[in-house]
């Protein structure tokens, strides 16, 4: 998922642990999905990863694939090496409701990390976060990682 933004030199050192919001789907990722044939362990069960890219997640902790940050100037926009997260919890669901296995799980960017503030649409502007890090405090995402069972809701 790109995330807009005014400029790819305006990242920030959270102060505190900033509270946001993630999506993660649950399932097999399709065929075509970018890098799954590096994971062979998501094509034989069902597990945790990020919609768009289809980036396996096997811990609470979610830093990006890549270390260095895609900056695309044609679209003003990242297209990597950040983990998208969102600041509040409403556009977190619209987000989710677009795939079926999609969840919302609270998270927080943690202290000292780097991150962007910026937005998933350039039609209008919707606070969004990219960070180099990403920590899932949830305990129903916690459980099922632990268990490395589906969901409980």
């Amino acid at each position: 998922m790109c995330l807009y933004v005014k400029s790819v030199n305006d990242f920030k050192k959270a102060a505190e642990d900033i509270p946001c919001w993630k999506v993660l789907e649950y399932g097999f990722p399709p065929e075509y999905a970018m890098d799954i044939e590096e994971d062979d362990e998501l094509k034989r069960n069902p597990g945790w990863f990020t919609p768009f890219v289809y980036y396996p997640i096997s811990s609470d902790i979610i830093t990006p694939r890549e270390d260095t940050v895609k900056w695309n100037r044609d679209w003003s926009s990242i297209e990597g090496g950040i983990i998208h997260c969102f600041n509040n919890f409403e556009n977190a669901q619209d987000t989710a409701g677009a795939w079926p296995n999609c969840y919302v799980f609270e998270a927080i960017i943690p202290k000292g990390t780097e991150y962007i503030e910026g937005s998933d649409t350039l039609w209008g502007y919707i606070n969004n976060y990219g960070s180099k890090c990403v920590k899932i405090i949830d305990p129903i995402f916690l459980d099922s990682i632990s268990t490395g069972e589906p969901p409980k809701l």
